[in-house]
């Protein structure tokens, strides 16, 4: 297999004229190089992805890839790998040479001169060959030789690999990475397992397998079959802890057919640590080692801290202005029965006014507290919801009350089993977003003696990881207060969440604007046409009582429209955040002209005054930046975006690990990246595609429509609503949490 029109051409690289960066962090050049065609010498213009210091002047290439012309510039040789070639000419062999220790360009000419064209060859086989060239002792010479041999055995692997990999589509980048890691054995070592390129970041098991039949290996050979077994784990989406070994055996057969040996694949997983294996209620299941472990642990610290006394105080101080209600009471009282408990509850229901009557206490008490949550969004959240009880307590991520850095594509945390939390009281608020790994990391860290209250809805969306920690915890019978009773006067929005939440009927929505309904659904068949408009008069609507309200209204501020998808649907993010975009934060003009220019970054093309979103954790200038976090474009360079996060000026690298690219338009977002978050107003859009039936339930639809913290909006058809209200996907996540918490209580008792 190559790539179409892919041809090859040797010629001495002369340097590079301009170094730059596409939509991405690799280093790419344009240079010069002189190619010979008989007695006629080109000078042509190569340009592709090259690391600093792997391209050297004057030394000879072999270059791959397509002639391409340029509509200013001309003819110029695209390149996706070169490789340094035996040189054959006198000026390829004196700059191969000057790449060895002790040897410049006029002792490289002396060398060629001395010993004739086969003098490389000469000193691989014989370094006292040098002992002729003044200026080189014995030493020298020997360290010479090996240079060379060793630089002879990188380029002929480095030419096997190209062989192997080259037209499947792997980063260049790969090459240098199994050179680090392999060295000139990895040709031969991806000859035997290919699988072993799934190591590298961004490399699956599609990608790997490639390279499997590229290289004609047995199209149903063991070494793949449980490779692949291994992959229908680790791409399963669902958010299992554990899949049935009968399904993956059915899957493994559908691959296979016949020639499928699921005993010998199981075994040989097993054997390399991939997999493990666990029976419950007489059903077999398999699982990551590592989700397996992390299940494990934290079920196992869930039910001994369960089994501990609680220090939770009895009785919760009066604020002055309101006291908890006996129903809340009762709910505290029920939670924090042992050294662990949950708090339940839906919108309205004053999980977070518990909250600050807890911390209140605990402060009074002279009590050491820390309140986390799974996303920054969430942890404002709780800040602001205290300030109004005056309670002021600084609540933050769980990332950040770890102490987390990102070290080898993965997270470290400076409080872990070794290094323990101090405080003696933690309140882990939107629980629900939880998943297995994290929840054991915080765990880890959580010292002896100290008691845990979890509290959030578990009528919300499941995590977007593995797990349901929330929901196993509750069914397990670890000690849960609910609260049902509502509160908080939030009109129809809290109404449709508790019937959403009571399989009831909705109460007749609004059709139209209606100042004292706060939530209103605009029944239509979802065009993005249609849409587009709707959103459009919902935003003049509610800037102009905003404004007769003396209540400011910020569009681009205090509005969240959430879709189910990223992309593949006309109402998907992509889809529609180019059009929201140009409503928002159009382009200027002049003359009728839109100007661009200046006014756009250079990797997503955002404009200054942007609404975007963060779309992995990372940390920059010292601040953590998390999955999720919305901020607004303030200025750009060349070199960097300076983006507002809430309140925060945060400089973002145009190009590197953790920039720019990081970033999305957030003007249209998907409902699972809200969640733990809230605005003013809130536009639920009900996509009727395919992609949305799969992702959309009722757990979806009570999330979006409980992210408005003062009017939502629904746009789609009733059906869609009715289909969405009618089904659960959180219970098509297969964990083994209350199996094994259920199995420690008889085990105990």
């Amino acid at each position: 297999m190559t790539l179409n029109n892919t041809i090859e051409l040797t010629a001495i690289f002369l340097g590079e004229q301009h170094v730059f960066q596409d939509e991405t962090p690799q280093r790419y050049i344009i240079g010069k190089a002189l190619q010979k065609l008989g007695t006629v010498t080109n000078k042509i213009t190569v340009k592709g992805e090259s690391p600093p210091k792997s391209l050297l002047p004057n030394v000879e290439y072999r270059f791959a890839g397509q002639w391409k012309t340029h509509p200013k510039y001309g003819s110029q040789f695209a390149f996706d790998s070169f490789a340094q070639p035996e040189p054959i000419t006198r000026e390829a062999i004196v700059g191969y040479l000057t790449q060895c220790p002790n040897i410049g360009i006029m002792r490289a000419e002396k060398i060629y001169d001395a010993l004739g064209h086969d003098c490389i060859s000469q000193i691989k086989n014989d370094p006292n060959i040098l002992n002729s060239i003044k200026g080189l002792n014995d030493e020298q010479c020997s360290t010479i030789q090996s240079f060379l041999l060793k630089k002879e055995a990188r380029e002929k692997s480095i030419l096997e690999l190209q062989t192997i990999l080259k037209g499947l589509g792997f980063p260049k980048y790969i090459y240098s990475w199994l050179e680090n890691n392999y060295g000139t054995a990895a040709a031969s070592i991806i000859r035997r397992n290919p699988y072993i390129l799934t190591a590298y970041r961004g490399v699956g098991f599609m990608l790997a397998d490639k390279v499997y039949e590229k290289l004609g290996l047995p199209p149903a050979g063991n070494l793949r079959q449980w490779n692949y077994l291994v992959y229908l784990l680790t791409s399963d989406t669902s958010g299992s802890t554990w899949m049935q070994t009968n399904m993956v055996s059915k899957k493994l057969t559908e691959q296979f057919g016949k020639l499928t040996r699921l005993e010998l694949a199981y075994d040989e997983a097993l054997a390399n640590r991939k997999i493990v294996e666990r029976k419950s209620n007489g059903i077999d299941y398999i699982s990551l080692p590592y989700l397996s472990y992390c299940e494990t642990e934290v079920t196992q610290w869930i039910y001994e801290y369960s089994q501990k006394p609680t220090q939770w105080p009895d009785n919760l101080v009066f604020n002055g202005q309101d006291e908890l209600s006996e129903h809340q009471q009762q709910a505290y009282a029920t939670a924090t029965q042992t050294a662990v408990g949950l708090l339940t509850g839906g919108p309205g229901t004053g999980k977070t006014f518990v909250i600050g009557r807890i911390i209140d206490t605990l402060q009074r008490n002279g009590e050491s507290v820390a309140v986390c949550a799974p996303t920054g969004k969430a942890a404002l959240r709780v800040i602001e919801s205290l300030k109004r009880q005056n309670v002021f307590f600084k609540a933050t991520t769980i990332h950040k009350l770890l102490g987390s850095t990102i070290e080898n594509d993965g997270w470290e945390f400076t409080y872990n089993t070794e290094c323990k939390l101090p405080y003696d009281f933690i309140i882990v608020d939107e629980s629900s977003m939880i998943d297995i790994v994290l929840l054991k990391s915080l765990l880890d860290a959580v010292k002896e003696g100290a008691n845990v209250l979890f509290v959030g809805d578990h009528e919300q969306l499941p995590p977007v990881g593995k797990g349901a920690p929330l929901r196993d915890m509750i069914q397990a019978g670890v000690p849960c207060g609910k609260l049902t009773e509502i509160r908080r006067n939030a009109g129809e929005i809290v109404k449709a969440c508790a019937a959403i939440r009571d399989n009831a009927p909705i109460d007749p929505m609004s059709k139209d604007f209606i100042l004292d309904k706060n939530l209103v659904f605009f029944r239509m068949t979802p065009t993005q046409e249609k849409v587009f408009c709707t959103i459009k008069n919902i935003l003049e609507f509610e800037k102009g009582i905003r404004y007769e309200r003396i209540d400011p209204f910020n569009a681009l501020q205090d509005c969240q429209i959430l879709v189910p998808l990223n992309e593949k649907s006309e109402l998907s993010r992509k889809a529609l955040n180019p059009l929201l975009q140009d409503y928002f934060n159009p382009l200027p003009e002049i003359n009728g002209d839109l100007i661009a220019g200046k006014h756009v970054s250079k990797v997503r093309q955002f404009r200054r005054g942007d609404k975007i979103i963060c779309t992995k954790n990372g940390t920059v200038d010292d601040v953590y930046v998390a999955n999720g976090e919305i901020g607004i474009v303030k200025y750009f360079s060349n070199s960097q975006l300076t983006i507002d996060i809430n309140g925060q000026l945060v400089d973002v690298p145009t190009y590197g690990d953790w920039s720019e690219s990081v970033f999305e338009l957030g003007y249209a977002i998907s409902c699972h990246k809200f969640q733990g978050s809230e605005s003013p107003v809130v536009i639920v859009l009900l996509d009727s595609s395919y992609g949305a039936k799969m992702i959309c339930d009722k757990h979806w639809i009570y999330t979006a429509i409980s992210r408005a913290k003062k009017q939502c909006y629904l746009i789609g058809m009733s059906s869609t609503l009715d289909e969405m209200k009618n089904k659960s996907y959180m219970w098509n996540r297969t964990t083994l949490f209350t199996e094994m918490f259920n199995e420690k209580k008889q085990y105990n008792h």
